[in-house]
Order: C-alpha cells, then sequence, then structure tokens
C-alpha cells in the first residue's frame, strides 16, 4: 500500500529569478517509501493543482524546464515553482501559528533524525531516509537523544556507581 515518491530537482533562487537545480547526489534521487495515508494528501494536493490550473487558464504560467514541464507538487496559485524564501516565510507562519518554537527548516531534520532514533528505526534506515551518504553523519551530527534516555541513562549510571538511584 506504500506509493513512492522522488525528487529531482528543487527550485533555487538565481540571479534574482529561479531556477530548477539538481539534487545534490544520485543517492537523493532515489524513491522514499510513501504510506498510503501521505500518497492520499498528494494526490488530493494534484487534483485540487489540476482544478486550479484549469480556473486559472492563461494565467496558469506552466514553468518550463529543458524543454518539458516539472511536475511539481507545491506551486504558487499561478503554477510557478514556490520561492524558497516564501517557503521559509510560511514555515515561520506554521510554527507561529501551531505556537511552538522557532526552529529553521534544516533543525527540523535533526528533529526528524531524532525522532526516528527514539523510535528504534535502525540507524542505517534512518540514514537512507535522510539521505546521508554516512550512517555517523545520522547518528553523530543530526540524531540528538531524547531527553528521557539521557535521563535514564543518568540514573543507570548512578546506581552502578553510587549503589542507589538519583533522589533516593
Amino acid at each position: 500500500p506504500c506509493g513512492k515518491v522522488q525528487a529531482a530537482r528543487c527550485p533555487q533562487g538565481s540571479g534574482g529569478g529561479l531556477t530548477l537545480v539538481d539534487v545534490k547526489t544520485r543517492t537523493s534521487q532515489a524513491p522514499l517509501p510513501l504510506p498510503a495515508p501521505i500518497a492520499e494528501i498528494l494526490k488530493k494536493r494534484k487534483a485540487e493543482q489540476r482544478r486550479a490550473r484549469i480556473q486559472e487558464g492563461p494565467r496558469w504560467q506552466a514553468w518550463e524546464y529543458l524543454g518539458g514541464l516539472p511536475d511539481l507538487v507545491f506551486t504558487q496559485d499561478n503554477g510557478r515553482p514556490v520561492d524558497p524564501r516564501q517557503d521559509y516565510d510560511d514555515w515561520a507562519d506554521l510554527l507561529m501559528a501551531a505556537e511552538v518554537e522557532w526552529v529553521n527548516p534544516h533543525a527540523a531534520r535533526h528533529w526528524g533524525a531524532s525522532i526516528l532514533v527514539s523510535l528504534g528505526v535502525h540507524p542505517r534506515t534512518a540514514m537512507e531516509m535522510l539521505r546521508h551518504a554516512d550512517v555517523s553523519t545520522t547518528m553523530n551530527l543530526y540524531a540528538q537523544s531524547p531527553s528521557d534516555d539521557l535521563r535514564a541513562a543518568a540514573e543507570a549510571m548512578a546506581k552502578a556507581l553510587l549503589g542507589t538511584a538519583i533522589g533516593e
């Protein structure tokens, strides 16, 4: 029931405009499993986009890339790619509306890595999901030990070294 998704190009600011650039590595282009509920959300998004394209008519600005039309899932209302600066602002608005602490979009990748580790996902699998070339990047730079695990480790050390748990 899982689909697959892959990204070959991403919009990037260039000389005051936008251009599609290849993702960093060939590995980054490999498909990722897509859980059925997420696939359904994306299918609905594409259907909304098709309706918008029809409704906008000639105002819809299909964006050509090397002579072909990119199949962008997320676009501006007029069909153009989302500007990374606008994406950043939308991210900030989303966090503010949710009343959660500010974290930049890249830091969210660290958060995701930490969640994967706390869920017991094998480090190699987390590495592949995050598209890191080396598991040490995932485990040493991205994943943070959850605070509950740190507390439990401190308790275990205290008990081993002192023969009692902290606070007893």
